[in-house]
């Protein structure tokens, strides 16, 4: 991942900011681990390719989800948004309630799956308050998929 200020002077990201530049290989004292970029870490793998909306005002990038592909969205490079898919008895009305709550980027149906397919705008504050957006919703999950990390953590603090 990279920045430049001028396109003149560019940095990459060293692990917690765009700090470090690049070293010509062949003079450097350093060794290749102290001069490769840190992968971002992240929920659904390696950012290979990354996009500017000026309309949204965010990052896009494209990340694999269930039997295709996806996207997740980021305001600063660092944290970005969070996918999973839902197996509900009425996956149009818990789509509305989190959609009117203002908890997703967006939401798509897999009508061969039946899996709601959620974008979540806030990991953080969409896992907060789930629990009861769900239940006030009224609907039944029967299954939930996700490479999410969040979503882990969360299941092995409930479940342990």
């Amino acid at each position: 991942m990279l920045r430049s200020r001028d396109l003149n002077e560019w940095f990459f990201w060293d692990g917690s900011g765009f700090t470090k530049q690049f070293e010509d290989p062949y003079t450097t004292k350093k060794t290749p681990e102290e001069r490769v970029c840190k992968t971002l870490d992240n929920h659904f793998g390696r950012i290979r390719s990354v996009v500017y909306s000026s309309v949204y005002h965010v990052f896009i990038t494209v990340v694999p989800s269930g039997n295709g592909i996806g996207y997740a969205t980021s305001s600063d490079l660092k944290n970005w948004s969070e996918e999973l898919s839902i197996l509900c008895d009425a996956p149009e009305k818990l789509a509305r309630r989190l959609f009117d709550e203002g908890m997703l980027l967006g939401f798509d149906l897999d009508s061969d799956s039946g899996y709601l397919n959620l974008r979540v705008k806030d990991a953080r504050t969409f896992y907060s308050r789930w629990t009861g957006l769900l239940l006030e919703s009224g609907v039944k999950v029967q299954a939930i998929r996700s490479q999410s990390r969040s979503l882990k953590n969360i299941f092995d603090k409930v479940t342990t």
